[in-house]
C-alpha cells in the first residue's frame, strides 16, 4: 500500500517544487540527454468539474488524427522470450495483481515475522489477508489491494484520453476522474492518496490544488507502469520526452507533491522506460540488469541535485544504487535480501525505501516469478513492493511465469485480465 496502513482496499472483493522550477529542471536534464526539442509547456488548465469532451481541450493538445508516425514499432524477436505485446501487457498486470495479493497478509511485518508464519512451507500460496491486523476477517485469500486498483484506474484514464478524447498526450483530468470513481468504491489502504482524491470528489479543490506535501509514500510508484509503458510507445518526435517527464510530475502533484515523491517518480519512470527499451531476453542476464541500473546513476544524481532540498539529500537513491551494486561476494555478484533490507531502510512504504528495495530485487538471481515471491518474504511494504517488481517481471516474462494455481486463485481474475486486454488493444491499435 502507499502509506501507513489504515485498512485494505481489496477492491476485488468489494466488486516544494513549483511548476516553473520543475519545468526548468526537466528541461536541463533533457538537454543533457539531448532528448528535448521545444521549451516546456505545462498541461492545459483543465477543469475538474466534469468529463471533458473534445471541444473542451486546450489548443496545444495534439489530436491523434493529426499525428504522423504515432507509435514505435516493436522490433525483432526476443529469442527465448518471444512474446507478443499483448502477452507482455497481460503479464505486467497479472503479475502485479498476484504479487499484490501474495504480499498483503505480510504487510508491515519484518522478515523474521514472515518467516515464522511461513515455517517450512514451500510457498507460494495465498495466505489469509487477515494475518494483516488491518484487514477485515472476511476478505478472501487472493484478494488484491489499492496497488492493483489504482494501476487499473491509471490504465483506464489513459484509454479514455486516447479513445474518447483523441489525444496523444494523456489528459490528467481523465486519470483523476478514474481515481474519483475508485474513491466511491473503496479507499481503505490508500494512504496519502485518499485525502487528496476525497477533496477532489467532494468539490473542495481541483486536482491542481489537491496534493498533500506531507505524503511521502510509494503511491505514485505503485501505479506508474501503465503510463510509462504507454509513453514508451509514443515516439519522442511525436511527444517529447520532456513533456512525458512533466506529465509524471503533474501526476505526482495530484496526491504526492513533495520533493522526494516527485524525484522518485521521475527516476522510476526513466527506470521503466529503459527496461521497456531493452530486449527482454537480454534482461534475463544479471550482468545486463546491473549494467542498466549502473547507467541510470547519473540520472538519479541529476534529479537529486535539481529536485531535493539539502535536508533530504542524504537519503538519495543514487548512493543506495551504488551500495546495491557493490554487494558482491565470492558466491554471487548481487545483493542478498538482508543487504537489500539494510540499504533500503527496511523496504518500507516510503517512496525512497520502496524504490531501493525494487532496484535490489531487480539485481538478484534467480530472476523470475521467484523475484516477486522474495519481495513478499522480505517484510516491509510487501504488497506494494511485490506489485511494483511484478510489473517488471511480468512484462519481461509474460503471464506464463505465474504458477497456474495462483492465477486460478486470484480474486476477480477476470477484471484484471479484461483490463490487460483493453490496455493491450489500445497499444496494439496504435502499431
Amino acid at each position: 500500500m502507499s502509506g501507513p496502513s489504515r485498512g485494505i482496499s481489496c477492491f476485488s472483493f468489494v466488486s516544494g517544487l513549483g511548476v516553473g522550477a520543475a519545468a526548468v529542471a526537466v528541461g536541463c536534464w533533457l538537454y543533457r540527454r539531448r532528448k528535448t526539442d521545444n521549451a516546456a509547456t505545462p498541461l492545459g488548465d483543465i477543469s475538474s468539474s466534469s468529463r471533458l469532451s473534445r471541444e473542451d481541450l486546450p489548443p496545444e493538445m495534439t489530436p491523434l488524427s493529426h499525428s504522423v508516425g504515432f507509435v514505435k514499432e516493436i522490433s525483432g524477436s526476443d529469442g527465448a522470450v518471444a512474446l507478443s505485446l499483448r502477452d507482455r501487457v497481460e503479464g505486467m498486470f497479472l503479475t502485479m495483481a498476484v504479487g499484490d495479493a501474495l504480499g498483503i497478509p505480510f504487510e508491515t511485518m519484518t522478515q523474521e515475522q514472515v518467516a515464522r508464519i511461513l515455517g517450512d512451507s514451500n510457498y507460494p500460496a495465498y495466505f489469509p489477508p487477515s494475518l494483516n491486523k488491518l484487514v477485515p476477517p472476511d476478505h478472501p485469500k487472493g484478494c488484491w489491494t489499492d496497488d492493483t486498483q489504482l494501476s487499473m484506474a491509471m490504465g483506464r484514464g489513459i484509454i479514455h484520453s486516447v479513445r474518447n478524447l483523441g489525444q496523444i498526450r494523456v489528459v490528467m483530468h481523465s486519470i483523476v476522474n478514474e481515481h474519483v470513481t475508485e474513491w466511491f468504491k473503496s479507499t481503505a489502504g490508500w494512504g496519502g492518496t485518499k485525502d487528496s482524491v476525497q477533496a477532489i470528489a467532494e468539490g473542495n479543490v481541483t486536482w491542481k490544488q489537491s496534493g498533500r506535501p506531507s505524503a511521502v509514500g510509494n503511491g505514485i510508484l505503485m501505479k506508474l507502469a501503465p503510463l510509462a509503458l504507454y509513453y514508451h510507445f509514443v515516439p519522442d518526435a511525436t511527444l517529447s520526452r520532456q513533456h512525458k517527464i512533466e506529465d509524471v510530475m503533474t501526476l505526482s502533484r495530484v496526491t504526492h507533491p513533495g520533493p522526494v515523491p516527485l524525484y522518485t517518480a521521475c527516476f522510476h519512470y526513466v527506470f521503466l522506460d529503459d527496461i521497456f527499451s531493452q530486449s527482454p531476453a537480454s534482461l534475463l542476464k544479471q550482468q545486463k540488469r546491473a549494467e542498466l541500473l549502473r547507467g541510470l546513476i547519473p540520472e538519479a544524481e541529476y534529479f537529486e541535485r535539481e529536485m531535493l532540498p539539502p535536508n533530504v539529500l542524504e537519503r538519495n537513491l543514487s548512493s543506495r544504487i551504488k551500495a546495491l551494486l557493490q554487494c558482491e561476494s565470492s558466491y554471487h555478484p548481487w545483493p542478498t535480501t538482508e543487504e537489500i533490507l539494510s540499504i533500503s531502510g527496511g523496504a518500507t512504504f516510503q517512496a525512497i525505501d520502496s524504490l531501493t528495495a525494487v532496484c535490489g530485487l531487480f539485481l538478484q538471481e534467480p530472476f523470475g516469478f521467484d523475484t516477486v515471491v522474495r519481495a513478499t518474504k522480505m517484510g516491509g511494504d510487501t504488497d506494494s513492493n511485490a506489485a511494483i517488481i511484478g510489473t517488471i517481471v511480468g512484462y519481461i516474462l509474460g503471464p506464463q511465469c505465474i504458477p497456474r494455481h495462483l492465477l486460478d486463485g486470484l480474486a476477480s481474475h477476470s477484471i484484471v485480465a479484461q483490463h490487460a486486454t483493453d490496455f493491450a488493444n489500445l497499444l496494439s491499435g496504435m502499431l
